[in-house]
C-alpha cells in the first residue's frame, strides 16, 4: 500500500519576520528547543498555519524520508498536516477537550511511525507539539533489553530480535541459515 503525500516546505526562524529581542523571550525559546531537541523522539512546532517552528534532529530526517521527491528543502508530509488540521478544527468542535490525535504509519523504508499532535501554548501563542515516534527502533530497543534481562546467547538474540519484528519462524530460519525447529527451541527455551 503507497501513501501519495504532498508537502508544505519547512521555513525557518531565521526567514520569519521578528520582533525586537526580549531577553526573556529569546532565553525561553532557547531552553524550548534545547528541550525539543534532547527528545530521542521526533518533535516538530508548528503554527496553525503550517509555519515551522522548531523541528529536532529526528523530525528532520522521519520528514525526509516520508517526502516522494528528495529535495534539498525539508518538507512537512501531507499525512502529519493533515493530522494537524483535524486538530484545529477538532478546537471549534470541542473547545474545552484537551485533544490528542494520532496516527501510525509505515515509511517507505518500512519503519513504523506513530505521530501524535496536541496543542502546545508558550508565551500565550498557541501551536501545534507533533510527537513522531519510531516504533520500529523502539521495540527493537525493547527487544534487546529483553534479551539482556534474560541473558540470551548472541544467536538467541538474533532470533529474538527477528521474531519481534514479526518475522515468520520460516523467514527468521531462511535469513539466519538454521532449521525451523532450531528457531522453535531458541524461542521455547527462554520465557521472553
Amino acid at each position: 500500500m503507497s501513501t501519495r503525500f504532498a508537502a508544505l516546505p519547512f521555513t525557518s526562524l531565521q526567514s520569519a519576520p521578528s520582533l525586537p529581542p526580549n531577553p526573556m523571550t529569546a532565553s525561553s525559546n532557547a531552553l524550548t528547543a534545547a528541550i525539543l531537541e534532547g527528545f530521542s523522539d521526533g518533535l516538530l512546532l508548528l503554527t496553525v498555519e503550517g509555519r515551522l517552528l522548531h523541528a529536532n534532529r529526528f523530525a528532520q530526517q522521519i520528514c525526509q524520508e516520508l517526502t516522494p521527491e528528495p529535495d534539498t528543502t525539508p518538507q512537512i508530509p501531507e499525512r502529519i498536516w493533515l493530522l494537524c488540521h483535524q486538530l484545529i478544527d477538532s478546537r471549534d468542535l470541542f473547545p474545552d477537550n484537551i485533544i490528542v490525535l494520532e496516527d501510525e504509519f509505515t515509511s517507505p523504508t518500512g519503519r513504523i511511525i506513530r505521530a501524535r499532535v496536541q496543542w502546545f501554548t508558550s508565551n500565550g501563542t498557541d501551536s501545534l507539539l507533533v510527537t513522531l515516534e519510531d516504533r520500529t527502533r523502539l521495540s527493537k530497543s525493547a527487544a534487546l533489553f529483553e534479551a539482556r534481562r534474560f541473558q540470551l546467547t548472541p544467536r538467541e538474540t538474533e532470533v529474538w530480535l527477528l521474531r519481534k519484528a514479526n518475522n515468520s519462524y520460516e523467514a527468521i530460519a531462511n535469513q539466519l541459515f538454521i532449521t525451523i525447529n532450531t528457531v522453535k527451541r531458541h524461542l521455547k527455551e527462554h520465557p521472553c
